[in-house]
């Protein structure tokens, strides 16, 4: 793959056969197909969250003299931490059943597909050389 990049890069990019530049018409069609295309593509993506989460944790005071009196175990005191956690929401995907149908699978069955498609068509609408177009 390396080869590929490095031969695209140095020698296929810019060059080789020209279609007509694309008019505003076509640029507007890329523009809103590459926006659907990325909008599909952000709906894979996990949730996103603060990585670090203010939790308050209480502190019971048990004074051993009113234990033996029988009396209150005193009242609850809290106090503020800081708890790190990863900024990406994993447990989503993995409390959701695996069967159930939600997001754009409830459109159509293959979501990636139709989202590679519209990413691919916006750069065919935008490009003047065949030899972008296949790079996606």
């Amino acid at each position: 793959t390396g080869s590929i990049a490095y031969g695209y890069f140095v020698h296929g990019r810019r060059t080789g056969p020209m279609r007509p530049p694309p008019s505003p018409t076509m640029r507007m069609v890329a523009i809103a197909c590459q926006t659907i295309g990325l909008v599909g593509l952000s709906q894979f993506l996990p949730k996103i969250q603060p990585p670090i989460v203010l939790e308050r944790q209480e502190v019971n005071k048990i004074e051993t003299n009113q234990i033996k009196k029988g009396g209150d175990q005193g009242k609850g005191q809290g106090f503020f931490s800081f708890q790190a956690q990863c900024p990406f929401d994993f447990s989503q995907k993995l409390t959701s059943q695996e069967d159930s149908i939600t997001g754009m699978k409830r459109v159509t069955r293959h979501p990636m597909f139709w989202t590679m498609s519209f990413l691919s068509a916006g750069v065919l609408f935008r490009t003047q050389f065949f030899t972008e177009i296949n790079i996606t």
